[in-house]
């Protein structure tokens, strides 16, 4: 018994050496996933008030715009659906927050949008175990690990709590499409301020994010040979 004991913690420990690094997860962590062109507004307001932040704080410009130097935002390219309108909020953010934003270069600053959408492998996991509802007895249910929302849900009914729990998380299975952007502001050839985030998109969605396929038009000569 003894024996037996021994092997299976042995099991249970690391070698202590391996040819390659274990994987490991990284810590639980949360992510939005965009899905109307009102969220692309509302990471378009974040990304221009990091950039004004920044700027400010590195008392390159602080509003009102007089007496900022000028700032162009080039557009992204290659064209989408997602860019076209991206690169329109993100100037409108900017103009309500007092900068010196002109209608074409060059200009003092420079600011660059970059959208990249990256596919994964389909189904990657998902576990969503931050709230437990457990039936503690034949028609009472306990809901735990419920904190966050302890100032919201104080008199509602345990079944609705775990509705709102579950609301926060979008449907369906981890998207195997990601819209990775960036925001970069430079002058003369130095980076002033720059960011990058990362959101989930819907894999239906995925035409919105990328440029449009032209077809290509093939022709052959009399002899039967492709052009």
């Amino acid at each position: 018994m003894l024996g037996a004991a021994l092997t299976a913690l042995a099991g249970c420990i690391p070698y202590p050496y391996t040819e390659t690094p274990l994987a490991t997860n990284f810590p639980t962590s949360k992510q939005p996933k965009l899905q109307a062109a009102h969220h692309w507004d509302v990471i378009a307001g974040d990304l221009a008030k990091t950039l004004a932040d920044t700027l400010a704080k590195g008392s390159v410009c602080v509003a009102p715009a007089d007496s900022c130097p000028s700032l162009f935002v080039e557009p992204i390219q290659p064209r989408t659906a997602f860019g076209q309108a991206f690169h329109n909020q993100f100037v409108s953010h900017l103009v309500q927050r007092g900068l010196n934003v002109v209608t074409s270069g060059p200009a003092d600053i420079t600011v660059s949008l970059d959208a990249q959408a990256v596919r994964f492998s389909p189904d990657r996991k998902q576990h969503m175990g931050a709230m437990r509802l457990t039936q503690i007895a034949v028609g009472l249910w306990a809901l735990h690990d419920i904190s966050s929302y302890a100032g919201v849900v104080a008199g509602a009914a345990v079944a609705d709590v775990y509705e709102l729990s579950l609301a926060e998380f979008a449907e369906g299975p981890t998207p195997q499409v990601e819209l990775v952007v960036t925001v970069s502001a430079t002058r003369g050839g130095r980076f002033l301020a720059r960011k990058t985030n990362a959101y989930y998109i819907a894999n239906t969605d995925a035409a919105l994010y990328t440029p449009p396929l032209h077809p290509i038009r093939v022709v052959g000569d009399a002899g039967g040979t492709a052009k």
